[in-house]
Parts: structure tokens; C-alpha cells; sequence
């Protein structure tokens, strides 16, 4: 019976041809490429900024964004959404307690 698993493991391996991932490097034949490219790399200084260079998008500054946002009133209607909040609970803890929570006999 363990042959017969060992034999349909090795038949789907074949079947689907699937092979063991080799640990090697890459070919050979990819190095001298891989040379020229990292050679035109350091010519162009492309790991360098250089201004006037873009790869085409520019990054939207969302903290200043974010900041004049909370300015505008989204921090007051943070605030103000927190205490209504604050007060359901309150109200809540009255009605099942009989009374506001006393920290201190908690």
C-alpha cells in the first residue's frame, strides 16, 4: 500500500510536471545582462534624486491634509460625537446600576 501512495505521488508529479524548485542562481547566460544593466544603473545615477526626474507620480502630502481637516471641524465633531458617546454610557450605567459608577468601590 505505501509503494502504491509513493507510485501516485510521483504519477501526479509527473503528470502535472512538477518539478523541485532548484536552489540555485540564476543561469549563467543572465549574468553578463544583469552586469550591463547595473553598469547603465550607475552611469545614469538612477539611484541618485536628480530634480526634474519623476517616475510619474508626485506624493500627496495627507499629514497637512489631515491637519487643516481637523481645523476645518472634523476635531470638534470628533469631540463632540466622543461626549455624546460618554453620556449614552453614563446614562446606561445609571439606569443599570441605579446610580453614576463609583470608581473608588470598583
Amino acid at each position: 500500500n505505501v509503494l502504491h501512495f509513493l507510485k501516485m505521488k510521483e504519477d501526479i508529479e509527473t503528470a502535472f510536471e512538477l518539478k523541485r524548485r532548484s536552489k540555485a542562481h540564476t543561469s549563467p547566460h543572465l549574468r553578463d545582462e544583469t552586469k550591463v544593466l547595473l553598469r547603465l544603473y550607475q552611469d545614469e545615477e538612477l539611484h541618485c534624486f536628480r530634480s526634474g526626474r519623476s517616475i510619474g507620480h508626485a506624493a500627496v502630502n495627507r499629514f497637512d491634509r489631515g491637519y487643516q481637516r481637523l481645523k476645518d471641524g472634523k476635531m470638534a465633531e470628533y469631540l463632540e460625537r466622543s461626549k455624546e458617546y460618554a453620556d449614552v454610557v453614563e446614562e446606561m450605567e445609571i439606569l443599570r446600576n441605579g446610580g453614576p459608577r463609583n470608581i473608588q468601590s470598583a
